[in-house]
């Protein structure tokens, strides 16, 4: 058994996945498939979860770097910030289980902790601030 399967299940439960899905789908209101930086970082603020927590959620969702979110990684950060509401701690670097089955079929074995920095500086403004809405 591989633990690389991309037929291993990914650990977001259906509810979860359906309840963001529509959000997201809500949100991408020119329907691009994906949330800019910007349009996630208004919706995961919602969740009141501090700051460098949900820098971390981000810099693990992000799994392309690109500075923003398709629809599973989305799923995938409203996810984890479920998790951290409900005091679970947030993984330093993804468990197979929560690699969205879509990334596991091109980024397999290479998302373990990928990209933290570029993607932390994202939600955390530093080099977005003129970008990213405050507050």
């Amino acid at each position: 058994m591989s633990l690389g399967s991309p037929l291993q299940e990914w650990s977001v439960p259906h509810q979860t996945k359906l309840k963001y899905t529509q959000l997201f789908n809500t949100s991408d209101r020119t329907r691009t498939g994906f949330l800019s930086g910007p349009q996630a970082r208004n919706i995961m603020v919602q969740t009141q979860l501090p700051q460098p927590i949900l820098a971390q959620i981000w810099s693990l969702s992000d799994m392309d770097a690109d500075g923003r979110l398709s629809c599973d990684e989305f799923v995938l950060a409203m996810h984890l910030c479920d998790l951290a509401k409900a005091g679970e701690s947030i993984p330093t670097g993804l468990p197979l289980e929560l690699i969205p089955p879509s990334f596991r079929r091109t980024r397999q074995g290479s998302l373990q902790g990928a990209a933290p920095g570029a993607v932390a500086e994202l939600i955390e403004g530093k080099d977005a601030a003129s970008s990213l809405p405050t507050g």
